[in-house]
């Protein structure tokens, strides 16, 4: 069930990227200051990170590996996303595509790109302490018996 949901989250992640970069590489005029900001590829980050963690909210794992993983596959839906993206725009837009929009994500390190795996990490970290409080071990408050 944890693949399963790990491999779910991250297609969704890697598509919702995907349109997100063809929408951002999009010729109109429309939004285009808003498009071609940092406040744009960290909303792209912020939702690829919520995609990721929201699909591993439904896993009852206790293991602490468990957000690490997440921060991985949401690193690399982010990547494989813009990739795919980019390689689509052309298709969509019917223009070649620029340089410029490219930049945010070329293999340089970036504190901004750390929000993507940072809040995959953060929601699978607190469904994992979730499960790990005593009173899930018990059955709840509830449940308990003499």
């Amino acid at each position: 069930m944890v693949v399963l949901s790990l491999v779910f989250g991250g297609a969704v992640a890697t598509g919702a990227m995907a349109v997100t970069t063809v929408a951002r590489m999009y010729t109109s005029d429309f939004l285009r200051e808003f498009r071609d900001s940092l406040g744009f590829v960290v909303l792209q980050c912020l939702l690829v990170g919520l995609l990721v963690g929201v699909a591993l909210l439904v896993v009852r794992s206790r293991s602490l590996v468990l957000p690490a993983v997440a921060a991985v596959v949401a690193l690399v839906a982010l990547y494989v996303g813009a990739s795919f993206g980019f390689l689509l725009a052309p298709l969509v837009t019917g223009h070649g595509p620029s340089l410029r929009f490219a930049a945010p994500w070329r293999p340089a390190f970036s504190l901004t790109l750390l929000v993507a795996p940072g809040v995959a990490a953060l929601l699978s970290g607190l469904r994992v302490l979730i499960t790990r409080s005593p009173a899930s071990r018990a059955g709840g408050a509830g449940d308990a018996r003499p």
